[in-house]
This record gives C-alpha cells, sequence and structure tokens, in this order.
C-alpha cells in the first residue's frame, strides 16, 4: 500500500531515488490505503482498501467518484429517471437507475418505463398514456395493453371493450386449476368487490355450477342432469321442470314452484315417488301417502311414516290420528327376514328401544335409555311386555339398568334384574289417596304381609308391624362406648304445641313437636339445613332446618335410662328407710 503527493523534492541521489520509487509505487497501486491520499489531484485514482472499491477523483478535486468493487463488481451512481446512472453518451436522459434500495428504474426521455422491485414489478409507473404490446411468431399485437382507453386486446391492436379477444383462427379461453378436486370458472363482482355472480366448473365431481347474487341456481352434471332454483318474486306463474312419458300435460313427474312461491314434488299418477343415495333407494313416498323410509312396502296398516331396516324384522312408525288418541310413535319388531311379513316372537325378545346419546368429542354415546321386551309367552292378541330404564354412570361408557316396569304393571324394581327395591302397588281403598306402597295392600286385605310399607297422602309412614328400623349389626361399627348423659340436654329442649301455617299447604291442626331453632341451641348436632329453592330451582339465599327426631329418641332413650336408675336408686332407699 502506498500513497504519494507526486512531488520530488531536492535531495541526494539515494534519497530522490526513494522518491521517486514511492511515487511509482503510488502510481502503479492506485494509492491503495484504507485512508485517502493527503494530496488529491482531478481524475486521480485511490484503491480504497477500507471499503473494498476503485474510487476515482471527480474533476472539480472535492470528491471520489466509486467506479468498481475491488473484487470486480462494476458500480455506478444511483441517477434518477431524468439522469440515469447508466446513461449513453448521446442520450444521458435514457438508461438504468435506481431511486429506493433493492429496485432498478428503467428510463426513456427522462422518464421512468418500467420499474422492477422485490416485491412486484411494475409497467407505467407514471400512469403516462404509454401503450404496451407483446408479439409473437404469428400476432403482432399477441398483448396489447391500450393505455389511454383502459383496455386489453388479445390479437388486436385496437380493443373495444375492457378485454378484446380477436386472434386470427377459433377463439378458446381455458380455464384448468391446478389441483384435481378444484374448481375453474369465471366469478363477477360488484364495484364495492363482493361476488354477486359466478360460472364455475367442479372438476372432482364433473359438473357446471351457476350462481347469482352469490348464490347457485344452476347445475349441470355429467350426466346432463339439470338442477335449479328460482328466486323470489312476488307473482309469476307456476313453473315446472317436467318428466313425462308421452306429450300428454298431465302425465308425468315434476318439481315445480306454483304462483305462491311453494316448493312442489308430484307426480301426476297413482305411482310412488322414491328417494335414494349411492344409487340406492333409501325412502319412497307411496301413492297412499306414507313415507317409507328404509322399505319399499308398508310394514303395518296405515301409519303415515314407516321405517325399516334391510332384514325387515325391525321397524319404526309414526301415525297421525284425527280422532281424541294423538299421534302415535310405534316401534316393533318380528323374528321374519322378510318386509310386511309378522313371525311371533318369544319370551326375552327384544321389542324396541329409545335412545339418548350425546357427544364426547369422537362419538355419540348413550347416556340414557328405554328398552321394551317380551315378559311372557306370546301369542294370539296377547304381547306381555316389560320396560327396562337405564342410565350411565359417570366415568362409564354404557348404560346400566336402574328399573324395570313388568308385565303385571305393578311391579316396578328400583335397581338390576338381580338387586333393587321392588315396589309392588295394588288397589288403594280409596282412589284419591294416591298413596307409595312398598309391598302392597286393598280395602279389605294386605298382601305384602310385614313387608307392606305406605307413605300416605298425608305424609304420614306406616307399616303392618308397627316398627322401623336401622342397620345396627355390631359387625358393621368400631369404638363403641357408652354414651354421654343427655339429662341436661332433654331438660333444656322445649316440646311445643303449634299449628303449621296454611301457605305450607299442610294441615292446620295442633301438632306436637319441637321448633328447630330451639333444639339447634342446646344440642346443634340435631338440626341440618337445605336451601330454599324457587320453581326453577335456582337458591332463594334462605335455608329451612329440620330436626333429626330419631337421634332425638336415642337422646330420650339415653335420659331415659338415667331417670331409672335414678328412681331405682331412690326406692332402695325409701325401703332401707320403710325397714328401718
Amino acid at each position: 500500500m502506498a500513497t504519494h503527493d507526486y512531488i520530488i523534492s531536492n535531495a541526494s541521489g539515494a534519497a530522490v531515488r526513494a522518491d521517486l520509487n514511492n511515487a511509482l509505487a503510488a502510481i502503479v497501486s492506485n494509492n491503495s490505503n484504507a485512508s485517502s491520499p493527503s494530496t488529491t489531484y482531478a481524475y486521480q485514482w485511490w484503491a480504497d482498501t477500507t471499503t473494498g472499491q476503485l474510487k476515482l477523483r471527480n474533476s472539480s478535486n472535492n470528491g471520489w467518484i466509486t467506479i468498481i468493487e475491488l473484487d470486480g463488481t462494476i458500480l455506478m451512481g444511483d441517477g434518477s429517471a431524468a439522469s440515469p446512472g447508466l446513461a449513453f453518451a448521446t442520450d444521458t436522459n435514457t438508461g438504468i437507475f435506481t431511486n429506493a434500495a433493492d429496485k432498478i428504474g428503467f428510463a426513456t426521455g427522462g422518464v421512468e418505463r418500467l420499474e422492477i422491485g422485490s416485491s412486484e414489478v411494475v409497467f407505467n409507473d407514471g400512469s403516462n398514456d404509454v401503450d404496451f404490446r407483446v408479439e409473437s411468431n404469428g400476432e403482432t399485437h399477441m398483448l396489447f395493453v391500450d393505455a389511454g382507453n383502459d383496455r386489453i386486446g388479445i390479437g388486436t391492436s385496437s380493443p373495444d371493450t375492457v378485454l378484446h379477444i380477436n386472434p386470427a383462427a377459433d377463439a378458446y379461453i381455458t380455464i384448468q386449476p391446478g389441483n384435481t378436486d378444484g374448481n375453474a370458472g369465471i366469478l363477477f363482482d360488484n364495484s364495492a368487490g363482493t361476488q354477486e355472480a359466478f360460472f364455475l366448473y367442479d372438476t372432482d365431481d364433473n359438473y357446471l355450477r351457476f350462481g347469482t347474487n352469490d348464490t347457485e341456481v344452476l347445475r349441470i352434471d355429467n350426466d346432463g342432469n339439470l338442477q335449479f332454483m328460482r328466486s323470489a318474486s312476488s307473482s309469476f306463474p307456476e313453473q315446472k321442470l317436467k318428466w313425462s312419458n308421452d306429450s300428454t300435460t298431465t302425465n308425468g313427474f315434476y318439481i315445480s314452484q306454483d304462483s305462491s312461491r311453494n316448493g312442489k314434488i308430484f307426480h301426476e299418477q297413482g305411482l310412488d315417488i322414491l328417494f335414494g343415495t349411492n344409487n340406492t333407494e333409501r325412502a319412497r313416498l307411496d301413492s297412499s301417502g306414507r313415507l317409507l323410509v328404509g322399505t319399499s312396502a308398508s310394514l303395518f296398516g296405515s301409519n303415515n311414516i314407516q321405517s325399516g331396516n334391510t332384514g325387515g324384522n325391525n321397524f319404526a312408525g309414526i301415525r297421525y290420528t284425527t280422532g281424541v288418541g294423538g299421534a302415535q310413535l310405534v316401534l316393533g319388531h318380528s323374528q321374519s327376514g322378510t318386509i310386511g311379513s309378522n313371525v311371533l316372537l318369544s319370551d326375552d325378545d327384544y321389542i324396541g328401544s329409545v335412545e339418548f346419546r350425546g357427544a364426547d368429542g369422537t362419538n355419540y354415546l348413550v347416556g340414557a335409555g328405554i328398552d321394551a321386551f317380551v315378559d311372557g309367552t306370546p301369542g294370539t292378541n296377547d304381547m306381555p311386555g316389560r320396560l327396562v330404564f337405564s342410565t350411565t354412570a359417570d366415568g362409564a361408557s354404557s348404560p346400566t339398568e336402574r328399573m324395570r316396569i313388568d308385565s303385571t304393571g305393578k311391579t316396578i324394581l328400583l335397581g338390576t334384574s338381580t338387586n333393587g327395591v321392588l315396589v309392588a302397588e295394588t288397589t288403594q281403598g280409596a282412589a284419591s289417596n294416591k298413596n307409595i306402597i312398598v309391598g302392597g295392600h286393598s280395602a279389605s286385605s294386605i298382601d305384602g304381609g310385614t313387608g307392606c310399607f305406605v307413605v300416605l297422602s298425608n305424609g304420614n309412614v306406616v307399616n303392618t308391624n308397627n316398627s322401623y328400623g336401622a342397620l345396627s349389626d355390631v359387625k358393621l361399627k368400631e369404638n363403641i362406648v357408652n354414651a354421654s348423659s343427655q339429662w341436661d340436654d332433654l331438660k333444656a329442649i322445649q316440646v311445643r304445641n303449634y299449628n303449621l301455617k296454611e301457605s305450607t299447604g299442610q294441615q292446620t291442626h295442633t301438632q306436637l313437636g319441637v321448633v328447630a331453632q330451639e333444639v339447634e341451641l342446646v344440642s346443634p348436632g340435631l338440626v341440618s339445613e337445605s336451601p330454599d329453592l324457587d320453581a326453577d330451582g335456582n337458591d332463594l339465599g334462605t335455608v329451612t332446618k329440620s330436626v333429626n327426631y330419631s337421634v332425638l329418641y336415642m337422646k330420650a332413650v339415653k335420659a331415659l335410662q338415667e331417670a331409672i336408675s335414678k328412681i331405682e336408686t331412690l326406692e332402695t332407699k325409701v325401703a332401707a328407710l320403710e325397714a328401718g
């Protein structure tokens, strides 16, 4: 690296020779140095080793012009459209320039014509009246942009519309999607950019779709089938899409919309209308007006809606009656494999089921169900049945039987078929009593024996042996010790006479008992409380207190034992005094 002021000073021969060598080294190396020469001249070279660039001093000797990278990259000034950095000697306002980072501009006559940036390429960025033309082998105007009229021509130099196609031969437009199951077509937007209409080809299903108001109104499938919808109108004559086997106007099947805009699917002859998927019949509306699902023939009677499986042995139906009985939901089962054929069922055969399913995020699982079975030996005009009610426990994936009603109509089993509470109800003496009975009784007999337990309509609980109890086996208990004295508690508890308020809806005669709040002051453990709820089950913010009378009775027994012990002690003392 060397720089020099290119002035040889008077000196001895050796010194002059060394000065000359330094000047020559500076010339040969283009003044290569990390800093500019201290003495500069117009048009002087400087190899700037700091930036790695070769620079030339300008004609005014007041600045440096970067010419090339020292690794060989050619550089030029940024310039502008009016004065490009790379221009022509005889046309200095035509050339290449850059007006921003990562952009190249091309100018002619001092005006930018083309800009190439990192995100887009723009022709005629200045919005000037400059046409754009692409020439092909056979067309001088293969693509032509008429800038002055804002039109595009293909095969024409004078487009009449926004897009004008006029090639020398036949004119076709091909629209091909990039995926095998995509759509190809034309979309029509309004001035606000909202899609209003379309013409689309569905390459997956191979049909054409036409739409207006952003709604499909016409479809043509690959078999030539035509599907269409009419837009709403205040008044117009009935329109039909009709198929007929002859030239008559009243002999065929049609889909239409009448003058009141009601949709109609009609057959003008006494024939069925079939519905299907996957080229297979799934349902039909027969000539009698019955809707048959999964069957082509009526399964039973005049039920309005009937369904059956492909095996023919299970069916369901809904019947709408004109009488006072109302609508019927019918679930049926036959042992026959032929639709409409009745084969006798056997004891324990499934008759029908109602399932209640909920989504677990993947599948719909059974949360509860009602099942019907044959409950006995069926025969002509004889079909004994039972109902089984099931629910699914939290954490379980299938339901478990919780209650059943057998064919007698008197037996209810709460639980499972092998483990539950048996409730049997018989004649109750007076129909208005509405008692709850475990076991049974009539006006003149008791058929439940010692198992007859009744909750009467007045709220009393009775049984035939005048007793009640609780499980009390020693094997169920531990930490058994004598109870503490209940004498003081029992003396402090006030036994009251009272009447229930009419607002309770209960009998208002004078009753004997205790008040929960008073008992709570003496023995809080005897009192519990429950929240008050409105008719919808919402918490009202208040509570109602109750007394555990069974524990209160045990307190009384303990206090009575204490009293008996004291009486016996006094009797012994009295007897001793009388004998003395």
